[in-house]
């Protein structure tokens, strides 16, 4: 449709779930040169199904696993490098480094790790800072203009710089099983 409108395929983003199904059909669209976006992404496992797919992109959703963590260990406060939603956007972000895929990691749907209040608000951010992209919303664009607290960057690109890399999957399926290399 948006060809016969003069928009070229590589103007064209679709934003997808990270389903079973999600996944798939980002599987044949990137191969039709749509690019994709999985979002609702919450693990490891979706994230590297996502790449072996060739999403160009996927978004996870660092403060909702955060909330899922909460309720889970009935904790409210984290500090932020063991925020799980932090922990898990980390192991994605190296996992895409230390094995070579292009699939762009862009963290969204931010909490305040150690709780209620403005000096909390840009906890995750501050983070994972130096991932690929950020999804962010303009109050806390407006927060990290006004604050005067350096923002040194935590996520590199470079593998030599990577704390523990995760383990290389060689396919994840449907049921969540996983091949690793050798196995």
């Amino acid at each position: 449709m948006y060809e016969k409108e003069g928009v070229p395929r590589s103007r064209v983003l679709i934003k997808l779930a990270a389903t079973w199904e999600g996944i798939r059909c980002a599987e044949i669209l990137e191969k039709e040169g749509i690019t994709c976006n999985l979002t609702l992404v919450f693990g490891i496992l979706q994230a590297a199904a996502a790449a072996q797919a060739g999403a160009r992109l996927i978004s996870p959703f660092t403060g909702r696993i955060l909330d899922w963590h909460k309720a889970d260990k009935k904790k409210d406060v984290w500090e932020p490098e063991e925020d799980a939603g932090v922990v898990e956007c980390t192991r994605m972000h190296q996992y895409y480094k230390t094995y070579g895929h292009d699939t762009i990691c862009m963290p969204a749907s931010w909490r305040p790790s150690r709780g209620a209040g403005p000096n909390f608000e840009l906890d995750e951010i501050r983070a994972l800072a130096g991932a690929d992209r950020m999804t962010v919303p303009p109050n806390l664009l407006e927060a990290l203009a006004k604050s005067t607290e350096p923002l040194p960057r935590k996520l590199f690109d470079e593998v030599t710089r990577l704390r523990t890399p995760a383990q290389p999957f060689s396919h994840v399926d449907e049921e969540i099983r996983v091949t690793r290399p050798g196995s």
